[in-house]
């Protein structure tokens, strides 16, 4: 059994942290009053006590270098190649590749409700947003996804 902090401090993170990283609830980091939850020994907190937990701390970027897992925020792989044209053993964590801007226009929104049969009213731009979570209209999810 043990737990533990990996603090990952590079340029990229310093400006952020404290130098020994922050005290996180599911860790037991010991200290007086109530640091590292109380750790009462009942129920679920008596079993998670023996389990091991470990927090690692650093950049985005170095997390994911660590991790293998790709975090949000993270430095991407962009090497020119589309990744549909490479193996699946070819594929890196945080392969990207980036296109050109495009804007989605009303018309656009439209004819895609036409073609896909999704006419759902935050979907149609004469609809009255007024009472509802939307300020104007919006383009279909799948549309996005298509055009991307």
């Amino acid at each position: 059994m043990y737990h533990g902090r990996v603090l990952v401090l590079n340029n990229e993170c310093a400006k952020e942290s404290t130098g020994h990283g922050s005290p996180l609830p599911l860790l037991v980091h010991g200290g007086p009053g109530r640091a590292g939850g109380g750790e009462e020994m009942g129920g679920m907190r008596g079993v998670k006590h023996y389990m091991q937990r470990v927090a690692i701390q650093g950049s985005p970027s170095m997390i994911t270098a660590i991790s293998q897992q790709y975090q949000q925020g993270a430095q991407g792989n962009v090497d020119g190649i589309h990744p549909f044209q490479k193996m699946f053993e070819d594929l890196k964590i945080g392969d990207q590749i980036l296109t050109d801007k495009c804007v989605i226009t009303s018309e656009d929104i439209d004819k895609f409700a036409d073609l896909s049969g999704d006419h759902f009213y935050a979907h149609m731009k004469d609809t009255n947003f007024e009472g509802t979570m939307f300020t104007h209209q919006v383009a279909h999810g799948y549309f996005i996804m298509s055009v991307a």
